[in-house]
Formats: C-alpha cells, sequence, structure tokens
C-alpha cells in the first residue's frame, strides 16, 4: 500500500473510530486500539511498516504532551485506590512473562524472576554461551569442517568478548 492511501486509511479509521466512541459512550483510546487491531487483519496493511524510531521520536513526544495538558491531577488521585492495584498487578505479570520467556531461552527460575537487576546472571549467561560457542567450533576443526587459521580467528573474537564480560565484574 503507498504512503498516501494508508495515511488516508489510517486518518478515516480515526475519524470513524472518535464517532463511534461517542456514539457509543466509549472511550476514544478503547475504540481506536480495537480499530488498530481490526486494521492489522487487513491484508493489504499487513505489509505497511513504520520504523520504530518514528513512533519514538514523532508520535510518542506528541501524545504524551498532549496528554500532560489534559491531565487532571484530582481526577488521578480520586482514583488513586483502582490505579495502584492495576499498576502492582501489571508490574508483576510483566514480570512473570519476561520470567517465563527468559526461562524458555534457558535461565534458571531464580534470575529469571529478577531479570532486571540481573546483570551479573546476564554476564554468567554470555559467559557460558562463549564456553559453548568454543566447543562446538573446536568439534569443527575436529570433523575437519574448518582449519586452524578460521579456529584461532573465531577464539580471538570468543576470547575478546569473554575479557569485556569479565572486566565488568572487576570493581573500580
Amino acid at each position: 500500500m503507498a504512503g498516501l492511501e494508508l495515511v488516508i486509511t489510517l486518518g478515516a479509521a480515526i475519524l470513524v473510530g472518535g464517532a463511534l466512541a461517542k456514539r457509543f459512550r466509549v472511550a476514544v483510546p478503547v475504540v481506536l486500539l480495537a480499530g488498530g487491531g481490526l486494521l492489522g487483519l487487513a491484508p493489504a496493511l499487513r505489509t505497511a511498516n513504520l520504523p520504530p524510531q518514528v513512533m519514538l521520536l514523532v508520535f510518542l513526544p506528541a501524545l504524551l504532551y498532549w496528554e500532560s495538558l489534559n491531565t487532571s491531577v484530582r481526577e488521578i488521585r480520586s482514583n488513586l485506590r483502582l490505579i495502584v492495584p492495576l499498576v502492582t498487578v501489571f508490574v508483576i505479570v510483566v514480570a512473570g512473562v519476561v520470567a517465563v520467556v527468559a526461562h524458555a531461552f534457558g535461565l534458571p527460575w531464580g534470575p529469571a524472576w529478577v531479570l532486571r537487576r540481573a546483570e551479573a546472571d546476564f554476564r554468567r549467561l554470555r559467559l557460558a554461551l562463549i564456553a559453548r560457542k568454543r566447543a562446538r567450533v573446536v568439534k569443527l576443526r575436529d570433523a575437519h569442517h574448518i582449519d586452524d587459521t578460521v579456529l584461532r580467528r573465531i577464539q580471538a573474537q570468543l576470547d575478546a568478548e569473554e575479557l569485556r564480560l569479565s572486566r565488568r565484574d572487576l570493581p573500580d
């Protein structure tokens, strides 16, 4: 789909979503989210591509600025009893999803649950992966799939990565 057609389609969807939200007395972002999900199912729009940098640098600041002007501090304070438990549950659910994905990639459950503060565990995981790569490269050399020159070059790269990771472990 061409750029102009995509912009016109999205603009029309935003206008229709806003009108439907007013008609059915539903929050506009909810209707726009549902409409965006439905638009994503359209075969012609599946190939549409928007770089993440554009979203972060163009659209997100504009949205955040607009909401900062239109957000009522009084309304937030009145709904604080509802907001705090929802945010807490959301953080726990996100941490759980991250832990499950990290565990699926081979991280033990303990470090997977504290992944955000577990930089040392990340380094240990990288060092273990480097050791696994070393073993694989040696097996390839032993099976005569690569020669010693390639082996030395790969091992030098692995040594440099291992040295970079171990230097972070040293206190400053």
